[in-house]
């Protein structure tokens, strides 16, 4: 191999990180609890809920703190909501993801394109007592400081580390 060719692979490499098991299978399974208990509270009677997977995001977010995939049955949830001092908002974000899940692809449709967060969403998501709160810690600056101070972290680990 030439150096050229080398020096091309070593920039073009995927990079893969170390995935701790142990700490994601754990916070993966309390995840799972938070979603089946909202289920059972806010939603007993549909069913296909305990059908979801609920997991961790292996990518650094920046504006997402959660996604719902419907066709694949998955909740993504970003990993900065992972720290202690987070978690106090997990539970709303579960739920704002679980509405989408309740309402499907069967959400309104203005000009032909689809409203996720259309009347029919805004009224399942209030029925949770945390979603006002939420949006006030999202716009008040509390994702963004969450988010730097996640990564403020993983670098501190990686310099101790190298």
């Amino acid at each position: 191999m030439s150096p050229f060719q080398l020096s091309f692979f070593q920039i073009f490499r995927p990079k893969s990180r170390p995935r701790p098991m142990a700490l994601r299978a754990t916070g993966e399974q309390v995840l799972i609890e938070i979603w089946s208990g909202l289920a059972q509270s806010y939603f007993p009677e549909v069913k296909h809920l305990t059908e979801y997977t609920v997991l961790w995001s292996r990518r650094r977010q920046k504006r997402v703190l959660g996604a719902c995939c419907v066709r694949k049955r998955q909740v993504t949830l970003a990993q900065e909501l992972e720290p202690t001092e987070h978690r106090r908002w997990l539970e709303a974000v579960i739920f704002h993801e679980m509405c989408h899940a309740v309402l499907e692809e069967g959400v309104e449709r203005r000009k032909g394109r689809r409203c996720w967060h259309g009347p029919s969403f805004k009224a399942l998501e209030a029925r949770h007592p945390d979603s006002g709160e939420l949006r006030v810690w999202m716009k008040s600056g509390g994702w963004a400081a969450a988010v730097r101070s996640h990564r403020a972290k993983n670098r501190r680990s990686r310099a101790r580390v190298g």
